[in-house]
């Protein structure tokens, strides 16, 4: 009777552990972003300074799933990996880093702001004094380089944009006040290329991968520790293929391209199960990658 009881309590906890399939959580990368490098104009600067770009980039590690996220100091860094080039030279007697505490992470983030140029140009309109076409320009560029602990360059990664306004017809007294009045979109735009410059590179370091597929449910192996949520939109992409030319023996490598988007529908620790919402679903296998889009792709 006793035995019976035991079998009646534990049966379906057998029967669950059986039918609930048990995925491997992937493995976060610490890194440690350093602050922004940039040569900019006082103008220029304040709307670096309003777009918070260092900020977006650890925000943008964090929402990747991909990475812990470690405070450094860039002074640091930098001895850090003047020491250890010393080192390979045999220069130093002992290997640096232990004594700084900068061997936790297992990269560093070095962002350059390659570009950010904000020009407006007036063109005097004919037969109409004193008045003029307007057009406002803004470009950006923002380069990432990932180093690994013994300062050696293992990715890089580069994304721009450039806009722009007008014409529109000004008076020569507003062309004497001189207000930019596109902040907004600038900040909205930057925030978008970082985000994507940090998407690619996390494609690249440490791929979402799907790790099975179910009928019309898609799983891969980020979940609530990745700090993902339902309702997030991913974009699937075939794995990239290597191929050899049959005359030659040259090697090709061909592209990801993208398969299908997909919406996630359950967040659970260690995984996310996601339902098709478009493109070629048949065609999801095991190992494809997948990678967030940010409101400005959807």
């Amino acid at each position: 009777m006793y035995l019976k009881k035991i079998t009646h309590w534990l049966l379906p906890i057998i029967i669950f552990s059986v039918i609930t399939p048990v995925y491997a959580e992937a493995p976060k990368i610490s890194i440690a972003p350093l602050q922004i490098e940039d040569s900019l104009n006082y103008r220029e600067k304040k709307i670096l300074q309003q777009a918070k770009v260092e900020q977006a980039l650890r925000e943008a590690l964090i929402d990747s799933g991909s990475f812990t996220v470690t405070a450094r100091d860039n002074k640091a860094v930098q001895a850090l990996l003047k020491e250890r080039a010393l080192s390979k030279q045999s220069l130093a007697r002992e290997p640096a880093g232990q004594d700084i505490g900068l061997d936790i992470a297992s990269y560093i983030l070095l962002p350059t702001l390659e570009k950010l140029n904000i020009a407006t140009r007036y063109q005097p309109i004919e037969l109409v004094p004193d008045y003029f076409e307007r057009t406002d320009q803004a470009e950006f560029q923002l380069s990432i380089r990932i180093l690994d602990a013994g300062g050696n360059i293992r990715f890089e990664q580069q994304e721009a944009f450039n806009l722009e306004w007008g014409p529109i017809e000004t008076s020569a007294e507003e062309k004497a006040k001189h207000q930019f009045g596109h902040t907004k979109k600038i900040v909205k735009n930057i925030h978008a290329t970082t985000r994507k410059t940090i998407d690619a590179l996390s494609n690249r370091i440490n791929p979402i991968t799907v790790i099975d597929v179910q009928g019309g449910t898609i799983i891969i192996d980020r979940g609530d520790n990745n700090g993902f949520s339902k309702g997030s939109i991913f974009v699937i992409r075939s794995t990239p293929k290597t191929v050899t030319h049959p005359t030659t023996g040259k090697k090709f490598i061909i592209s990801a391209e993208e398969i299908a988007r997909a919406e996630v529908t359950q967040v659970y620790q260690k995984y996310s199960t996601l339902k098709p919402i478009s493109g070629a679903v048949d065609k999801i296998q095991v190992g494809a990658h997948a990678s967030t889009i940010s409101e400005t792709e959807k």
